[in-house]
C-alpha cells in the first residue's frame, strides 16, 4: 500500500485506530452523499475525510470512522474543540452520524456505534 497519499499515521484523519494503512481510500463525498443534508452538516463539523468513511460503501471505512469518534469522545479532543463553541452541534453531528450507524446491516458497525452511544452518555452528557 502507498499509504492513499497521506503524510504519516499521526497526520492521519483516522490516526489511533488500528491497521489504518490497510484501509482503502473513501469515495469523494459528493457521490456519497448527492445533496444529503444530513452529511452536510456532518461534514461542516468533522472534516471531510472523515464523513466520506461514514458514509462509505465500505463497512471497514464506517467502522474505523466511528472508532475514531469514539477515541476522540473519550479522550476528550473532540468536546474540547467544539465543546466551547457549540456544544449543541457537535451533539446534533454525532446524533446524524449514529441514526445512520445504528442500523448498518454489518454487526461490527452496530457494535462500535453503540459503543460510541455509551461513550457519548459517560463522557459529554454524564
Amino acid at each position: 500500500g502507498g499509504g492513499g497519499g497521506l503524510p504519516s499515521n499521526s497526520k492521519h484523519p483516522l490516526a489511533g485506530v488500528p491497521k489504518i494503512e490497510e484501509l482503502p481510500p473513501p469515495e469523494p463525498l459528493e457521490k456519497l452523499t448527492e445533496g444529503n443534508k444530513d452529511a452536510e452538516a456532518v461534514a461542516a463539523v468533522l472534516g471531510d475525510y472523515l464523513t466520506r468513511c461514514l458514509y462509505s460503501k465500505n463497512w471497514q471505512l464506517r467502522e474505523a470512522a466511528i472508532l475514531k469518534l469514539d477515541l476522540e469522545v473519550t479522550s476528550g479532543k473532540l468536546t474540547k474543540s467544539h465543546n466551547e463553541s457549540d456544544p449543541l452541534t457537535l451533539l446534533h453531528c454525532l446524533c446524524q452520524v449514529l441514526k445512520r450507524c445504528l442500523p448498518d446491516r454489518i454487526a461490527q458497525v452496530v457494535l462500535v456505534s453503540a459503543q460510541l452511544v455509551q461513550s457519548i452518555s459517560v463522557h459529554m452528557l454524564g
